[in-house]
């Protein structure tokens, strides 16, 4: 179920595109960039292989993202449950202040700005220090595929056996949608968007409130 965005008084939205690894996030994100969220200048480098035209991912967000996760023990691949006391950690702390100055000078005065990773389903209360500190209004974009789709995905590239990958999908979505209960989110099927990418990012617009900077047929082509 999605639910619909609450008014607010903060000077900047900030959308967050959630969902697993393998999952469409990256086409996802770079619509979105298209349609007038920003996404920052320092962008991670598209990966012959793996996403050719690019992931739409914070370079500064994604170490910050790898830095927690070591600090816990933690990869990207690994399916155990995140820590319930996880915003309250010494390093968690710190690693919400490294987010804030990283962010706070790209996106300072930016109206609608963005931020996609796949780690930050599993890290998201770190974020919330993060949102305060920007005075920005958190709206949250989850995208669904298949499992097995991305399952035999992950055992493709990265040689993960399926089951891992189907229970590293369940973790990434259990702990995405917990966090974002009760918040402004809308929740998109990976196969919606392939099937009408206009369709959808209206269902968006209507859902979460958002205004689009650019028209649909302006960024078509693109």
């Amino acid at each position: 179920m999605t639910q619909p965005a609450a008014p607010g008084d903060h000077p900047s939205t900030c959308l967050i595109v959630l969902g697993m690894h393998r999952s469409g996030t990256s086409a996802l994100t770079r619509i979105v960039n298209l349609l007038g969220v920003a996404l920052g200048e320092r962008l991670m480098e598209a990966a012959e292989g793996n996403n050719e035209t690019g992931f739409w991912e914070h370079q500064g967000v994604v170490e910050l993202h790898e830095a927690a996760l070591a600090h816990l023990g933690r990869s990207w691949d690994d399916p155990r449950p995140m820590p319930t006391d996880l915003a309250t950690l010494p390093a968690a702390t710190e690693i919400s202040k490294r987010l804030i100055e990283t962010l706070r000078g790209e996106f300072a005065g930016v109206p609608l700005w963005g931020v996609k990773d796949p780690r930050q389903c599993r890290l998201l209360p770190l974020w919330r220090p993060v949102f305060e500190a920007l005075d920005a209004a958190p709206v949250f974009l989850l995208m669904v595929r298949n499992p097995m789709e991305v399952a035999r995905s992950l055992e493709r590239r990265d040689g993960i056996p399926l089951n891992t990958g189907l229970l590293l999908w369940l973790r990434h979505m259990i702990e995405a949608e917990r966090e974002t209960r009760g918040r402004p989110r809308a929740i998109l099927r990976y196969d919606a968007l392939l099937a009408d990418w206009r369709g959808a990012l209206a269902d968006v617009h209507t859902t979460l409130g958002i205004d689009w900077q650019t028209g649909f047929d302006d960024v078509a082509e693109q």
